[in-house]
């Protein structure tokens, strides 16, 4: 221990006596390294971090297919679910959620809040318990069952106060009492940023509608195959009894996939860019390094006549090498850090609640292991150069030592250039495609366009007549309002999905 103390002091004077060449190569590190870092940081919350739930790894997707329309993912019919829910054999518990929102009464004016409209079986599925009171019971969970909401922490702490006897309080949603039965527990927030969770109130009556998202936990020993296997038989068993069922098809996929599956390729492919960008440091510091071996060679050879064993030399260099890297891999994991902040925060609205940025011990042990190889990568070959340099090397073969150098420095060169080509190719091409997705015509002229969303309490505005008139005026009043020419109400806007319905047309007679 005390060996590798003093190789590290007598790195450090080394260093001190060249700052140029040092502070070079802590700079190469440092921008290296963060690089690295912050895309790996954005990379291990996608696809490394565990899901935020209880033995997340049985948690799957649940959905329909229809290939002949076209559509690979349909959503899930309620009534199929309720099929699916009472004769299956591979799940645990399944529920169905859609997430919407509604308008809240409470002190002063009328405010939007978000909601999670949900079977009774979502809490078991994500294995939670109620900060308070309970959550929603099957029997508020139908069409005509008693309406029932559970509040969310922030909810609660914003709207209440935190008052423990909002239990049993009645509120106004879209002009509906509710009774407040519950408070959810903060990590239920990792399944969306929702002010309450309100009963779904599925009916079992209603056909041709996949309106829903389906989550399920499967049993300890099932696999999603075997899972797959047992709804599509379920579903298919009632084609006589539901011909639609012809149609759709189950699909099963784990959570994380199906949220984050079609952006692996992208993550995949910066974090190699940022590799490549590291490579090209390692072989520019090296270059340096072999530089320094060069106009160090006599003190090798010197060093070996008196009797220093290979290996020990080796050590001392690497340990240079290693110093190098770790100051390197301070800077350079603080401005990781603080670089990727530009990515994490507009990237978090992207992506699922259950997503998240936070760092772990993972993102250190692999800023460690960067750093770690990287001091390797560009200090081995040559630390073995110039330990290897013999007395008569050193002291009479100059000639012969410094081409072989050069040819090394050469090979170095030509490595930077390959790496830095293939980069900038890919990089070039990405960059096209960008900018021809941003010459895209969409079709319509979007200056001076202004868009909001208007929601309407279904109980005043039940049916399509009563909506159609407050379009109607409220249409008349945005036309009559200064720099407005023209005024539309749509149910999408373009470029912003939409909704759609199935029908059968009959055959005529």
């Amino acid at each position: 221990m005390s060996e590798i103390v003093g190789d590290i002091r007598y790195a450090a004077r080394q260093l001190v006596r060249q700052p140029l060449y040092s502070f070079v190569i802590v700079l190469l590190m440092a921008l290296a390294i963060a690089g690295n870092a912050a895309v790996f940081r954005v990379f291990n919350g996608l696809f490394l971090k565990p899901l935020p739930f209880h033995e997340s790894g049985q948690l799957v997707d649940l959905d329909e297919t229809a290939p002949a329309w076209d559509l690979e993912f349909l959503s899930v019919m309620y009534r199929d679910f309720v099929a699916w829910r009472e004769a299956n054999s591979t799940f645990e518990s399944m529920a169905l959620y859609s997430e919407g929102g509604g308008n809240f009464v409470g002190e002063g004016s009328a405010r939007r809040v978000t909601t999670l409209l949900a079977t009774h079986d979502l809490d078991d599925v994500l294995r939670l318990e109620p900060l308070m009171g309970r959550f929603l019971e099957p029997a508020e969970d139908t069409p005509d069952g008693p309406r029932a909401a559970v509040l969310s922490e922030g909810f609660w702490q914003r709207e209440f106060g935190g008052d423990p006897d909002v239990l049993g309080r009645t509120i106004s949603i879209d002009g509906f009492p509710i009774e407040v039965v519950g408070i959810l527990p903060p990590e239920a927030r990792y399944f969306g940023q929702h002010d309450l969770w309100l009963p779904l109130r599925g009916d079992v009556d209603v056909t041709g509608s996949w309106s829903y998202n389906g989550v399920g936990r499967l049993r300890a020993d099932v696999t999603p195959e075997q899972a797959l296997a047992d709804l599509t038989s379920i579903h298919k068993g009632l084609v006589d009894e539901r011909p639609v069922n012809d149609i759709s098809s189950p699909v099963i996929t784990p959570l994380r996939d199906r949220f984050l599956g079609e952006y692996r390729l992208g993550a995949g492919f910066l974090l190699g860019a940022v590799g490549i960008v590291l490579l090209i440091a390692c072989a520019n510091i090296a270059g340096l390094m072999a530089v320094r071996a060069m106009a160090r060679s006599q003190e090798m050879g010197i060093r070996r006549a008196m009797g220093a064993p290979k290996g020990r030399i080796v050590r001392q260099l690497l340990t240079e090498s290693f110093v190098l890297a770790g100051i390197g891999a301070l800077v350079g994991g603080g401005l990781g850090y603080w670089g990727s902040e530009f990515l994490v925060r507009p990237l978090a609205e992207q992506f699922p609640a259950f997503v998240r940025f936070d760092l772990d011990l993972r993102f250190f042990l692999f800023t460690l292991a960067i750093t770690a190889g990287a001091a390797i990568g560009f200090g081995l070959a040559p630390a073995l150069r110039a330990a290897g340099a013999s007395e008569a090397g050193a002291l009479s073969n100059r000639s012969t030592t410094g081409r072989r150098r050069k040819r090394a420095i050469g090979l170095l060169v030509a490595g930077e250039v390959a790496l830095a080509l293939v980069l900038l190719v890919v990089g070039g091409l990405s960059s096209l495609d960008v900018r021809q997705l941003g010459r895209t015509d969409p079709g319509f002229d979007a200056e001076g366009v202004v868009s909001f969303r208007l929601n309407l309490p279904s109980q005043r505005y039940e049916d399509s007549p009563a909506r159609l008139a407050f379009a109607e005026r409220y249409l008349q009043e945005l036309d009559a309002v200064p720099g407005v020419e023209s005024a539309a109400i749509a149910s999408s806007l373009p470029l912003g999905g939409h909704w759609g319905w199935f029908f059968t047309a009959q055959a005529a007679p």
